[in-house]
């Protein structure tokens, strides 16, 4: 019988042996694993700030916005959409806190535009979005020839429309809500021509008819089922800007409002404790992204401030998300944990994509659509 319990004791050492080289794989797979989902902790050396480096008098909107909207003017203006989206971000801003300033440099920065030096391309969503700078420095400025070139985009993207009256452009993709939505805006607002808010209108209903689901938050597309965080935030600030145009008695309006409150009730719910939003939506306690953050910012200061929504809760919402953004601005006024763009149907990349860019324009843009709605929000005219 010695011989069997001696054996028994062996292979309770060996399996035992084995069950702690198991259970320190697993520790390590997770530690690794937590690395990659929530890099911002562990991030590469382009999301890794260090902590004295982060702003944290950005409290102030007009101060953090400042610090943004230099640090975007110091590079030359580019016709991409992530340039349009920042230089009119810093023209909406420079309006809100009476910056002519900033707004100046703006139109200077678009000069070589203006003299036909320079010429946007056309063909996508994305290309015909620049047309929405010169419509907003034509709206300051009266600058006749800003207006014809922000108009022949808004135009041109309309031509050839499809069966169902929609740009030939659709692509049910949430981006589109932005790029087709703030360009229409800002034409109506330019010229109160009712074929653009008529043409804004419907898409954005097209839209939010398609991908938004029954929680209130909105599909990327027909074919990526899940909740992207700045997906959500182009449909969010594409509705912002359509209803802060549209008349009160426009017969789409009742329509277009209740989608964007429907959407405000289900981001509410998504917020994190410490004030930003998530990668994805529906999957908490990943890495933050402020992006989307900042756009939602935007979207639900501006809602409050115009009796859009209720006081409470989105206004606290409001706050807290501002505040968390803050700390996402470095001591160059570059904003950090930008998402990359999405192109995969896989959740991999959205929740384990480590490297982020640092002051990439997604980021310093939606930062300052949040600043310009939050001094108008601390700040009511009277």
């Amino acid at each position: 019988m010695i011989p069997f319990k001696t054996e028994k004791i062996v292979m309770n050492q060996y399996c035992y042996s084995h069950l702690c080289l198991i259970l320190l794989l697993l520790v390590v797979m997770s530690s690794a694993l937590g690395q990659s989902c929530l890099g911002y902790w562990h991030g590469s050396e382009e999301s890794s700030v260090p902590d004295q480096q982060i702003s944290r008098d950005g409290l102030s909107p007009a101060e953090l916005g400042t610090k943004v909207a230099d640090y975007v003017l110091a590079q030359p203006m580019d016709h991409k959409y992530t340039d349009s989206c920042a230089h009119y971000a810093i023209l909406k801003f420079a309006e809100a806190t009476r910056n002519n300033y900033l707004r100046d440099r703006v139109i200077a920065a678009y000069a070589t535009y203006h003299s036909g030096e320079r010429t946007p391309a056309t063909g996508h969503v994305d290309n015909n979005l620049f047309g929405i700078v010169p419509l907003e420095i034509y709206r300051m400025t009266n600058d006749s020839t800003c207006l014809l070139q922000g108009k022949s985009l808004a135009d041109e993207e309309w031509d050839n429309p499809r069966p169902d009256g929609l740009t030939r452009y659709t692509r049910w993709w949430l981006d589109d809500m932005y790029m087709v939505g703030c360009l229409q805006a800002r034409a109506y607002q330019a010229t109160r021509d009712p074929k653009y808010a008529e043409r804004g209108t419907e898409f954005l209903l097209a839209y939010a008819a398609k991908l938004q689901q029954p929680n209130g938050l909105m599909h990327h597309g027909p074919q990526q089922p899940y909740y992207w965080v700045r997906g959500n935030g182009w449909a969010a600030a594409g509705m912002t800007e359509m209803l802060l145009v549209l008349p009160e008695d426009h017969e789409h309006r009742p329509r277009l409002l209740a989608a964007y409150q429907t959407l405000m009730k289900g981001l509410v719910k998504c917020q994190e404790k410490d004030g930003m939003w998530p990668q994805l939506l529906d999957y908490p306690h990943v890495r933050p992204e402020s992006s989307g953050t900042g756009m939602y910012v935007f979207s639900i200061a501006t809602g409050v401030q115009k009796d859009w929504i209720p006081e409470e809760p989105y206004r606290e919402t409001a706050e807290r998300g501002w505040n968390a953004l803050t700390g996402y601005v470095d001591a160059q006024g570059r904003v950090r944990e930008v998402s990359h763009g999405t192109f995969s149907k896989d959740l991999k990349p959205y929740l384990c994509n480590e490297r982020y860019p640092v002051g990439d324009y997604h980021g310093q843009a939606a930062v300052l659509w949040a600043a310009a709605a939050m001094y108008n929000l601390r700040n009511p005219e009277p």
